[in-house]
């Protein structure tokens, strides 16, 4: 008698020219979370099955693409087919995968043979801008539709994780701005960002620092209204500590003596810490939530 098999998660990969299944048991959650949402890890994860010849390919390793449907994804491009570019150390270019220098890789499925085929499109067409550096305009672009995006993330939403929220909006920024980016380095872009908010407001904290100005502050703050992980602004000494919300618009008309200023809420430093830890424990539980109905919803498929 035939043992029941085990129920499985399929998760597909193109490597090369070739289609890979991988077959991950139900109940290796954490190994479906990051192969599903970890590019690095599925890279580094393929990379060890291969050289332990648990999957076999007819040629050397060149790419890895994550397969979705009609999308396909590129997740790792290997060192001698990806071109580095040594004139930056740009963070904002950091990724597991590159595009070859001099081309760039458009994946087409021809249905008469049920292939796959690489169209490479050169650089020097002109046509496409692929490159590291980032404009205000971009990264106003971005913050715009993370913020637009973020609230539809999660099991029965729009994105089913925060990997596909950043495929569309490094979509919607390469069409707008004729870019070649991936999205990897748009999120990179968005951590980056971040860093150095959080280095302005730590430089803002200390007593006798001059102020620095916090990049994209206006964006940031619709942002952190939304999402408790981003923390607000503090300002002041160990003895009086203000916290900076963000002022919402209001119609007022003031008459030729007023005049309006930001009104700044006092807290102690018990308080805030409190308020924090409030933050951060529902931010916890939350996500715990949204886990257990990702697991629920991947029993139910089956």
């Amino acid at each position: 008698m035939e043992g029941i098999p085990t129920p499985a998660y399929e998760i597909v990969f193109r490597i090369n020219d070739e289609i890979i299944n991988l077959s991950i048991p139900l109940q290796e959650t954490e190994d479906i979370s990051k192969l599903t949402n970890n590019d690095g890890y599925t890279s580094n994860y393929i990379i060890e099955l291969i050289n332990n010849g648990l999957i076999s390919i007819r040629e050397p390793l060149q790419r890895i693409w994550r397969v979705e449907g009609e999308s396909n994804i590129l997740i790792y491009t290997a060192p001698q087919t990806a071109q580095v570019n040594k004139d930056t150390d740009n963070e904002d270019c950091q990724e597991v995968g590159s595009i070859s220098e001099g081309s760039i890789y458009s994946l087409q499925h021809n249905e008469d043979n049920d292939s796959w085929q690489e169209e490479a499109v050169p650089f020097s067409d002109g046509n496409v801008k692929h490159r590291c550096d980032w404009t205000d305009a971009e990264t106003k672009v971005l913050l715009e539709y993370y913020e637009q995006f973020m609230s539809n993330v999660g099991p029965m939403k729009k994105f089913k994780n925060k990997r596909n929220m950043w495929n569309k909006i490094t979509d919607i920024l390469n069409k707008k701005f004729n870019l070649q980016r991936t999205s990897i380095q748009v999120e990179n872009r968005y951590k980056t960002v971040l860093k150095r908010k959080k280095s302005a407001v730590e430089n803002n904290r200390r007593t006798g620092s001059s102020r620095m100005d916090i990049p994209f502050e206006e964006e940031l703050n619709k942002i952190s209204s939304l999402d408790d992980s981003i923390e607000p602004e503090v300002l002041g000494t160990a003895q009086n500590i203000q916290v900076l919300k963000p002022i919402q618009k209001e119609n007022i008309t003031p008459s030729v003596s007023q005049s309006i200023k930001p009104v700044r809420k006092h807290k102690s430093i018990h308080e805030t810490l409190i308020e924090i830890h409030k933050q951060k424990e529902d931010a916890k539980e939350r996500r715990h939530k949204e886990k257990l109905e990702l697991i629920r919803e991947l029993f139910k498929r089956d």
